[in-house]
């Protein structure tokens, strides 16, 4: 499993290398184990169907949740994300201070993206024009891994996995962002 975690603005990754640990499983479709990732992630999968699954974690004060779907098959490059419109937007916002947003956005197949976000806050509402550029990690042609900076606004920056070519999932590592958020790109 490879992983970028943001807790309150600091950000932990396994950049490119896979962290595994034995799991146990049982009758009713339930997988358990605990990853050691710079704290203890104790995620209980529920299985769906072949190659997905549910997942909740069992940390306690610290409870998230997610759906695991097959990645496509790579190499992975720009391109593989080139696109005039993804839709895009937050994966519910756990508190009120979270960034909520929707919008689309536009790769250009080498380096640059742009889009339009209606973001809320706790203090504003603003619709928002977005430019900056992307670029893949050294290992992201092997597991589909990326950054996003953006010029507009400044300071945003974000760590991104592709799932398929229609398809990007990124957490927000803007530094000193206490209240990051999941980005789903694409549909």
């Amino acid at each position: 499993m490879l992983q970028t975690d943001n807790q309150a603005g600091t950000v932990f990754a396994t950049n490119g290398t896979a962290v595994t640990d034995a799991y146990t499983s049982d009758n009713l479709g339930r997988v358990q184990g605990s990853i050691e990732f710079n704290s203890s992630f104790e995620p209980v999968f529920y299985l769906i169907n072949t190659n997905q699954a549910f997942c909740v974690s069992i940390v306690q004060n610290a409870p998230t949740f997610g759906y695991f779907a097959p990645q496509s098959a790579g190499p992975f490059t720009a391109e593989t994300i080139k696109s005039t419109s993804l839709i895009d937007g937050t994966s519910a916002p756990a508190v009120g201070a979270d960034r909520d947003l929707s919008g689309f956005l536009s790769f250009d197949g080498i380096s640059v993206v742009g889009g339009t976000q209606d973001q809320s806050t706790a203090s504003e509402n603003s619709t928002v024009a977005e430019t900056g550029s992307y670029v893949l990690t050294a290992t992201g042609g092997t597991d589909g891994s990326g950054t996003m900076t953006l010029s507009t606004p400044t300071g945003f920056t974000g760590y991104f996995f592709i799932v398929s070519p229609t398809k990007v999932v990124m957490i927000t590592t803007t530094p000193a962002d206490t209240n990051p958020v999941l980005i789903i790109i694409g549909h």
